[in-house]
């Protein structure tokens, strides 16, 4: 409880606001909390304005909005070498695995330096894989093309057998069980990726010390 209160209590602190009753009794039901009276009284003494707590928003009447996440990118919208792509589809997934905004900016630098490194910014790449002749940065990760190699790396991040295989945390939390099904989507290549991250943070990219010279891993956060 201590730890949601302080949620409430540094989103109303960092807008200098406060609580209308209606809202209070919003956030409460929202966050799962129950106030004290001395505390109700401290957040309604101030000036009213809406609650922002990530992608809700709690109105001076209390009413609840949810902001719907992004959609992901199209696989389409997809060159080499493209980080807009990616940081909208990366967005998208995050978002629909619940994390706070918060959250995903402070994973974006390290997840943008291995989707860059790993795929190019392909979501449909499996390693070596073979494109057609002259093909360079800025060019459709699709339409270039020209077959995947039979190799286990497999999307965005070149997730292996340890993650998509069926002992491996991809495959147990989101489904995707083999470099098929990860590449098959843009959506379903960052979940891949995003899955690792909630599991095991940057450690499957920055294992050990060639690793981390390949990758930026001063990047993430539990570095």
């Amino acid at each position: 409880m201590f730890k949601k209160f302080m949620v409430l209590a540094l989103a109303l602190a960092s807008v200098a606001v406060a609580c209308t009753p209606d809202q209070l009794r919003s956030a409460e039901r929202h966050l799962g909390i129950d106030l004290t009276p001395e505390e109700e009284a401290t957040f309604e003494a101030l000036p009213d304005a809406p609650i922002n707590l990530g992608r809700t928003t709690i109105d001076v009447d209390g009413t609840v909005t949810v902001s719907p996440c992004e959609e992901p990118a199209a696989p389409e919208a997809h060159m080499i070498m493209a980080v807009e792509p990616v940081r909208q589809t990366y967005a998208a997934v995050a978002c629909a695995r619940g994390w706070e905004p918060a959250r995903i900016l402070a994973w974006w630098e390290f997840v943008e330096d291995v989707v860059m490194k790993e795929s190019m910014g392909c979501f449909n790449l499996r390693r070596d894989p073979v494109f057609r002749s002259g093909t360079g940065w800025g060019d459709s990760c699709v339409d270039s093309l020209v077959r995947n190699r039979n190799n286990e790396d497999s999307g965005y991040g070149q997730v292996t057998r340890s993650g998509w295989g069926p002992r491996g945390v991809v495959c147990r939390t989101t489904g995707l069980c083999s470099p098929e099904q990860i590449i098959a989507s843009p959506f379903n290549s960052m979940t891949a990726l995003v899955a690792l991250v909630e599991r095991s943070g940057s450690f499957p990219w920055c294992w050990n010390a060639r690793a981390r010279r390949f990758h930026d891993c001063s990047l993430a956060p539990d570095r």
